[in-house]
């Protein structure tokens, strides 16, 4: 359900794409969508944050304590991942890049077996271990609200006591730390209901009552 440092042709800016389709002559004729894509001017952050398609990682800190999307549905929209990272940043958020990752990197989740498998030596992990993710087409850039996620592991801890004491191995418990379990989240599926309505709610909404340190209240 939930759960890879820049590994794979992940494209930095459209600048660059179309600095590179620039050798490319007009005799070539071009497609159409390709033609737009290499006009297209690069959108600003405050477009972004208007834009609908965008709203999953735009809403994050103040509707939603976490979000992500694909890095090329970003790039595709006509935004530069550097000037949204960046704008994400300084609005107080934590930002991180789940890499397109290479062949060999590949994990995949099998809902029949309830296990990760990795792609090129068909091992299977309750856990993807540190350093994997789930793999997301293109990769992801994620952001979250650090405060916010706090707030909802601190209400909840009694229920990250009880499935952590259920596992034997410590690297796969549940971490209290905001960024270890947003990592977490990218490699292990919710273990139970209650789990499962946590992450719902980290992803869906902030917490019930103002963050006096952000000045951040719920508007969910």
């Amino acid at each position: 359900m939930f759960a890879v440092k820049k590994f794979f042709n992940i494209p930095s800016s459209p600048k660059k794409q179309r600095r590179k389709q620039d050798s490319i002559s007009v005799q070539n004729k071009l497609p159409q969508p390709d033609i737009d894509t290499f006009f297209a001017t690069i959108r600003s952050p405050a477009d972004f944050q208007k834009d609908e398609r965008m709203a999953d990682l735009a809403n994050v800190g103040i509707k939603k304590a976490l979000g992500y999307l694909p890095l090329q549905k970003i790039c595709e929209a006509g935004y530069d991942l550097f000037s949204i990272a960046t704008f994400l940043k300084k609005r107080a958020l934590s930002v991180f890049i789940i890499p397109n990752p290479l062949p060999e990197e590949i994990y995949a989740y099998n809902p029949v077996l309830d296990k990760f498998i990795h792609i090129t030596t068909r091992k299977m992990y309750e856990v993807i271990p540190k350093g994997g993710f789930l793999s997301i087409k293109s990769g992801a850039l994620v952001a979250f609200d650090k405060k916010a996620i706090d707030v909802f592991l601190e209400d909840n801890v009694e229920l990250i006591i009880q499935l952590n004491e259920q596992e034997s191995n410590e690297a796969n418990r549940w971490p209290m730390e905001s960024a270890e379990f947003v990592n977490m989240l990218f490699r292990k599926n919710a273990n139970s209901a209650q789990m499962s309505h946590l992450i719902h709610c980290i992803y869906t909404s902030m917490p019930n009552y103002p963050l006096s340190s952000s000045g951040m209240s719920n508007n969910s």
